[in-house]
């Protein structure tokens, strides 16, 4: 039987169960918003990722607020904007639902832990292409919900106080490096993901290796 003292799975959606864009040339292409007349360099304007974290954490508290900021710090309409935000997600990575099927086996609680807003959120809890089975784990945090984004250590103190668990019985896996070292910072037990190379499968493996499965 597996032996491990993992309490809490912790997982970030994108780029470990949902396929993202790859990059803003591709999130653009895909909105149909790649073209000559637009600076995609405008997208890393300090206001407009301010605007966005604010978005995020749920300090801008409707869509039409967010992307009439966006349309006049970027200058696409706001009918641009809501399609780039579309295009961002792309689909569910291949396995979620025989991983979950193989948690489920074991006692441990299962979380999410996301940086997403609430029209992503929307998208991902809503059946459809895009739907992801959220319903399946024990807790599910997210940074429009929580009033935190990662890598900030509050984000990670919010699972610790809601889920009980301790810093060092949470396994947690994510694509970016800095909210890995964050979390390592935290205490967590924590893996970073490649989302180009079978996100489901790596993970999978991860968990066997931790004696979760």
């Amino acid at each position: 039987m597996p032996n491990t003292d993992i309490q809490l799975v912790c997982l970030d959606l994108g780029g470990v169960i949902l396929r993202l864009a790859d990059g803003w040339d591709d999130t653009l292409r895909r909105a149909g918003v790649l073209n000559g007349n637009f600076d995609r360099e405008v997208l890393r304007d300090p206001q407009v990722i301010e605007t966005t974290h604010q978005f995020e954490r749920g300090e801008i508290g409707n869509e039409a607020e967010y992307t009439e900021k966006i349309s006049r710090l970027s200058g696409l309409t706001p009918e641009q904007v809501l399609a780039v935000i579309d295009a961002i997600l792309v689909e569910p990575y291949a396995g979620v639902d025989a991983m979950f099927d193989a948690l489920d086996k074991r006692a441990v609680q299962t979380a999410c832990l996301s940086n997403t807003n609430m029209r992503h959120w929307r998208t991902v809890t809503t059946p459809g292409p895009l739907f992801l089975p959220l319903d399946r784990l024990h807790h599910r945090f997210a940074s429009h919900l929580i009033g935190h984004r990662k890598p900030v250590a509050a984000a990670y103190q919010h699972v610790q106080d809601q889920t009980g668990v301790g810093p060092e019985a949470i396994l947690f896996f994510d694509d970016l490096p800095e909210n890995i070292d964050s979390a390592t910072k935290q205490g967590w037990q924590a893996q970073r993901i490649d989302p180009h190379n079978d996100p489901v499968g790596q993970v999978m493996d991860h968990l066997r290796s931790h004696g979760v499965l």
